[in-house]
């Protein structure tokens, strides 16, 4: 049943991502990764990197699909969610990764942590 479900999250985000994309001249290389995290959760990242262009994540947590677009990071990838009132950042190193939300008050809020790309 945990694979059916991360197989439905997986493609759900997938779809949602081709939204993301525009015409065939700004197609982007996209790619999917399924994370294991502690306390049994899991994401689902279809990262897009168009050319000239910022990168974008689609991320699927819980029963959303946050689109989120990178910005600069001392070591890493750090994507922020698009809604700023949201607040998500995805936070990914080397096959690992980090889900938290910013509380305004310079605080992080963590979601899911110890996350690991599932082989």
């Amino acid at each position: 049943m945990k694979t059916a479900n991360l197989t439905l999250l997986a493609l759900a985000t997938l779809m949602s991502g081709c939204a993301l994309q525009g015409g065939d001249k700004d197609r982007a290389e996209q790619h999917t990764q399924i994370y294991q995290c502690a306390g049994e959760t899991s994401l689902s990242v279809t990262y897009f990197r168009y050319a000239g262009d910022i990168d974008r994540a689609m991320l699927g947590y819980e029963h959303d699909s946050i689109p989120m677009h990178q910005v600069a990071s001392g070591s890493g990838a750090r994507y922020v969610s698009d809604d700023e009132q949201l607040a998500y950042v995805w936070h990914a190193q080397e096959g690992e990764g980090m889900l938290y939300r910013e509380n305004g008050e310079a605080e992080r809020d963590i979601l899911a942590r110890d996350c690991q790309v599932d082989k």
